[in-house]
Protein backbone atom coordinates (compact mmCIF):
# COMPACT_ATOMS: atom_id res chain seq x y z
CA UNK A 1 0.00 0.00 0.00
CA UNK A 2 0.83 3.46 -0.66
CA UNK A 3 2.30 5.03 2.12
CA UNK A 4 2.10 9.38 2.27
CA UNK A 5 4.70 11.01 4.94
CA UNK A 6 3.83 14.77 5.76
CA UNK A 7 7.08 16.25 6.63
CA UNK A 8 7.39 19.95 8.40
CA UNK A 9 10.97 21.47 7.85
CA UNK A 10 12.94 23.57 10.45
CA UNK A 11 10.91 23.59 13.60
CA UNK A 12 8.60 27.08 13.25
CA UNK A 13 6.26 28.23 15.77
CA UNK A 14 3.63 28.12 13.51
CA UNK A 15 3.61 24.47 13.42
CA UNK A 16 2.87 23.74 16.93
CA UNK A 17 -0.73 24.96 16.01
CA UNK A 18 -1.04 22.87 13.18
CA UNK A 19 0.47 20.01 15.33
CA UNK A 20 -1.74 20.18 17.97
CA UNK A 21 -4.96 21.45 15.63
CA UNK A 22 -4.58 19.09 12.87
CA UNK A 23 -1.92 16.10 13.82
CA UNK A 24 -2.73 15.40 17.18
CA UNK A 25 -6.46 16.19 17.16
CA UNK A 26 -7.21 14.12 14.53
CA UNK A 27 -4.52 11.51 15.01
CA UNK A 28 -2.62 11.71 11.97
CA UNK A 29 0.76 10.74 11.97
CA UNK A 30 3.61 13.60 10.83
CA UNK A 31 7.10 14.34 10.91
CA UNK A 32 9.13 17.54 11.98
CA UNK A 33 12.53 18.16 11.26
CA UNK A 34 14.29 20.12 13.92
CA UNK A 35 17.39 22.97 13.39
CA UNK A 36 18.29 22.85 17.03
CA UNK A 37 20.30 25.94 17.20
CA UNK A 38 17.14 28.03 15.72
CA UNK A 39 14.81 26.47 18.37
CA UNK A 40 17.45 27.40 20.91
CA UNK A 41 17.58 30.92 19.20
CA UNK A 42 21.71 30.53 18.47
CA UNK A 43 21.69 31.72 15.46
CA UNK A 44 22.80 34.87 13.92
CA UNK A 45 20.41 36.27 12.07
CA UNK A 46 21.92 35.33 8.69
CA UNK A 47 21.94 32.02 9.57
CA UNK A 48 18.17 31.52 10.24
CA UNK A 49 16.24 29.72 8.03
CA UNK A 50 13.65 31.71 7.89
CA UNK A 51 12.33 34.83 10.01
CA UNK A 52 9.59 33.21 11.89
CA UNK A 53 9.84 32.84 15.04
CA UNK A 54 11.17 29.37 16.06
CA UNK A 55 9.06 26.24 17.72
CA UNK A 56 9.24 26.46 21.73
CA UNK A 57 11.98 24.02 22.99
CA UNK A 58 9.09 23.31 25.78
CA UNK A 59 6.54 22.17 23.25
CA UNK A 60 8.65 20.10 21.28
CA UNK A 61 9.72 18.23 24.41
CA UNK A 62 6.21 17.81 25.54
CA UNK A 63 4.81 16.38 22.06
CA UNK A 64 7.56 13.64 22.02
CA UNK A 65 5.72 12.05 23.94
CA UNK A 66 3.20 11.50 21.54
CA UNK A 67 4.24 8.42 19.03
CA UNK A 68 2.22 9.86 16.48
CA UNK A 69 4.32 12.65 15.89
CA UNK A 70 8.34 11.67 14.62
CA UNK A 71 11.15 13.82 15.82
CA UNK A 72 13.82 14.06 13.09
CA UNK A 73 17.19 16.52 12.58
CA UNK A 74 17.89 18.94 10.69
CA UNK A 75 21.18 20.38 11.94
CA UNK A 76 22.41 22.11 14.73
CA UNK A 77 23.14 25.18 12.13
CA UNK A 78 20.85 25.46 9.29
CA UNK A 79 23.89 23.49 7.02
CA UNK A 80 24.87 20.23 5.71
CA UNK A 81 28.47 19.14 6.83
CA UNK A 82 28.04 15.99 8.79
CA UNK A 83 29.66 17.05 11.96
CA UNK A 84 26.63 19.77 11.88
CA UNK A 85 24.06 17.39 11.25
CA UNK A 86 25.31 14.74 13.65
CA UNK A 87 25.66 17.65 16.13
CA UNK A 88 21.65 18.30 15.58
CA UNK A 89 20.79 14.56 16.22
CA UNK A 90 22.86 14.02 19.31
CA UNK A 91 21.23 17.77 21.19
CA UNK A 92 17.78 16.35 20.29
CA UNK A 93 18.86 13.21 21.71
CA UNK A 94 19.26 15.10 24.96
CA UNK A 95 16.83 16.86 24.99
CA UNK A 96 14.51 14.07 24.62
CA UNK A 97 16.83 11.22 26.19
CA UNK A 98 13.40 8.45 25.58
CA UNK A 99 12.81 9.20 22.07
CA UNK A 100 14.18 7.30 19.28
CA UNK A 101 15.72 10.10 16.99
CA UNK A 102 16.78 8.34 13.64
CA UNK A 103 16.10 10.59 10.88
CA UNK A 104 17.30 14.21 8.66
CA UNK A 105 16.05 15.95 6.38
CA UNK A 106 18.70 18.16 4.74
CA UNK A 107 18.77 22.10 5.10
CA UNK A 108 17.75 23.60 1.91
CA UNK A 109 18.02 19.76 0.47
CA UNK A 110 21.53 20.83 -0.38
CA UNK A 111 23.34 17.79 0.81
CA UNK A 112 25.39 16.34 -2.10
CA UNK A 113 24.81 12.69 -2.44
CA UNK A 114 28.40 11.52 -3.27
CA UNK A 115 29.01 12.90 0.09
CA UNK A 116 26.05 11.11 1.86
CA UNK A 117 27.08 8.15 0.22
CA UNK A 118 30.59 8.24 1.14
CA UNK A 119 30.13 9.12 4.80
CA UNK A 120 26.68 6.40 5.35
CA UNK A 121 28.30 3.93 7.45
CA UNK A 122 29.14 7.03 9.64
CA UNK A 123 25.70 7.97 9.81
CA UNK A 124 23.97 4.83 10.17
CA UNK A 125 26.41 3.49 13.01
CA UNK A 126 24.98 6.89 14.87
CA UNK A 127 21.82 5.16 14.34
CA UNK A 128 20.72 7.51 11.18
CA UNK A 129 18.88 5.63 9.22
CA UNK A 130 17.81 7.98 6.76
CA UNK A 131 18.55 11.43 5.06
CA UNK A 132 15.69 13.45 3.33
CA UNK A 133 16.49 15.54 0.82
CA UNK A 134 14.28 17.33 -2.14
CA UNK A 135 12.85 16.56 -5.59
CA UNK A 136 15.34 14.29 -7.49
CA UNK A 137 16.23 17.18 -9.42
CA UNK A 138 18.89 15.60 -11.63
CA UNK A 139 16.95 13.59 -13.37
CA UNK A 140 14.79 16.56 -14.61
CA UNK A 141 14.69 16.40 -18.52
CA UNK A 142 14.96 19.84 -20.08
CA UNK A 143 11.29 19.58 -20.56
CA UNK A 144 10.55 18.56 -17.12
CA UNK A 145 12.72 21.63 -16.24
CA UNK A 146 10.33 23.76 -18.41
CA UNK A 147 7.47 22.59 -17.34
CA UNK A 148 7.81 22.57 -13.56
CA UNK A 149 8.11 26.65 -14.12
CA UNK A 150 5.70 27.29 -15.81
CA UNK A 151 3.22 25.12 -14.39
CA UNK A 152 4.07 26.48 -10.72
CA UNK A 153 3.51 30.02 -12.03
CA UNK A 154 0.92 30.17 -14.42
CA UNK A 155 -0.67 26.66 -15.57
CA UNK A 156 -1.74 24.97 -12.42
CA UNK A 157 -2.49 21.93 -14.70
CA UNK A 158 -2.92 18.71 -11.62
CA UNK A 159 -1.08 16.19 -14.41
CA UNK A 160 2.14 18.48 -15.40
CA UNK A 161 2.68 18.63 -11.97
CA UNK A 162 2.37 14.65 -10.73
CA UNK A 163 4.33 13.79 -14.19
CA UNK A 164 7.24 16.34 -13.07
CA UNK A 165 7.67 15.55 -9.54
CA UNK A 166 7.10 12.21 -9.59
CA UNK A 167 11.31 11.32 -9.78
CA UNK A 168 10.93 12.11 -5.84
CA UNK A 169 8.65 8.87 -5.06
CA UNK A 170 10.28 6.75 -2.59
CA UNK A 171 10.68 3.31 -4.26
CA UNK A 172 10.26 0.02 -2.18
CA UNK A 173 13.66 -0.71 -2.12
CA UNK A 174 15.39 2.83 -1.79
CA UNK A 175 17.02 3.03 1.83
CA UNK A 176 18.92 5.98 3.29
CA UNK A 177 18.69 8.16 1.03
CA UNK A 178 14.73 9.40 0.49
CA UNK A 179 13.89 12.20 -1.52
CA UNK A 180 10.75 14.92 -1.49
CA UNK A 181 7.92 17.17 -2.80
CA UNK A 182 8.67 20.56 -2.02
CA UNK A 183 4.80 22.31 -1.58
CA UNK A 184 4.75 26.03 -2.26
CA UNK A 185 3.09 28.69 -2.02
CA UNK A 186 1.78 28.39 -5.19
CA UNK A 187 0.70 25.03 -5.57
CA UNK A 188 -2.86 24.12 -5.48
CA UNK A 189 -4.47 21.47 -3.88
CA UNK A 190 -5.75 19.21 -6.54
CA UNK A 191 -2.35 19.75 -8.30
CA UNK A 192 -1.15 17.83 -4.75
CA UNK A 193 -3.53 15.13 -4.80
CA UNK A 194 -3.12 14.16 -8.56
CA UNK A 195 0.81 13.84 -7.09
CA UNK A 196 -0.87 11.70 -4.52
CA UNK A 197 -3.15 9.64 -6.71
CA UNK A 198 -0.04 8.92 -9.15
CA UNK A 199 1.75 7.62 -6.46
CA UNK A 200 -1.18 5.15 -5.64
CA UNK A 201 -1.58 4.17 -9.52
CA UNK A 202 2.22 3.39 -9.57
CA UNK A 203 2.60 1.66 -5.95
CA UNK A 204 4.99 4.47 -4.97
CA UNK A 205 5.33 6.01 -1.63
CA UNK A 206 6.23 9.64 -1.31
CA UNK A 207 7.10 12.59 1.00
CA UNK A 208 5.37 15.82 0.85
CA UNK A 209 7.61 18.44 2.44
CA UNK A 210 6.43 21.60 3.95
CA UNK A 211 7.63 24.68 5.98
CA UNK A 212 4.55 26.83 7.46
CA UNK A 213 1.09 26.56 7.59
CA UNK A 214 -0.43 29.92 7.68
CA UNK A 215 -3.81 31.94 7.32
CA UNK A 216 -4.17 34.53 4.84
CA UNK A 217 -2.94 37.82 7.34
CA UNK A 218 -0.88 35.64 9.09
CA UNK A 219 2.92 37.33 9.40
CA UNK A 220 4.99 35.20 7.03
CA UNK A 221 1.99 34.27 4.82
CA UNK A 222 3.43 35.26 1.73
CA UNK A 223 6.65 33.32 1.62
CA UNK A 224 7.24 31.04 -1.39
CA UNK A 225 8.08 28.32 1.86
CA UNK A 226 3.93 29.27 3.59
CA UNK A 227 0.94 27.24 2.30
CA UNK A 228 -2.27 28.46 3.01
CA UNK A 229 -4.28 26.39 6.47
CA UNK A 230 -7.32 25.80 3.94
CA UNK A 231 -5.88 24.40 1.31
CA UNK A 232 -4.09 22.33 4.00
CA UNK A 233 -7.09 21.11 5.60
CA UNK A 234 -8.37 20.25 2.67
CA UNK A 235 -5.84 18.32 1.62
CA UNK A 236 -5.72 16.79 4.89
CA UNK A 237 -9.31 15.53 4.49
CA UNK A 238 -9.04 13.84 1.18
CA UNK A 239 -5.81 12.15 2.31
CA UNK A 240 -7.89 10.68 5.39
CA UNK A 241 -11.11 9.52 2.90
CA UNK A 242 -8.67 7.75 0.74
CA UNK A 243 -6.59 6.50 3.64
CA UNK A 244 -10.16 5.07 5.12
CA UNK A 245 -11.07 3.58 1.37
CA UNK A 246 -7.68 1.67 2.02
CA UNK A 247 -5.71 3.21 -1.01
CA UNK A 248 -2.69 4.63 1.20
CA UNK A 249 -1.33 4.72 4.51
CA UNK A 250 -0.49 8.04 6.17
CA UNK A 251 2.61 7.94 7.91
CA UNK A 252 5.88 9.17 9.65
CA UNK A 253 9.06 9.62 7.16
CA UNK A 254 10.14 7.04 9.60
CA UNK A 255 7.31 4.39 9.37
CA UNK A 256 7.39 4.43 5.29
CA UNK A 257 11.33 3.91 5.57
CA UNK A 258 10.19 0.86 6.69
CA UNK A 259 7.09 0.08 5.36
CA UNK A 260 5.45 -0.03 7.86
Amino acid sequence: MTKIALSFDDGRKDNEIVLQDIFIKENIPATINITTDYVSGKLLEGEKPCINEPINKDFLIRIANNSIIEIAGHGKKHSNEYENLSAGIKELREWMPDRVISGIASPYSQANVYDLIRDKDKYLSNGISYIRLGDRITSFCFIKKALRKLNRMFLHVPFIFAWVHEQAFVNKNDDFILYSVPILKRDIVNEVIALVKRAVKKDKNVILMFHSILHKGEPGYDSNWTWDWNKFEKLVLKLKQMQESDLLKITTTQELLLGK
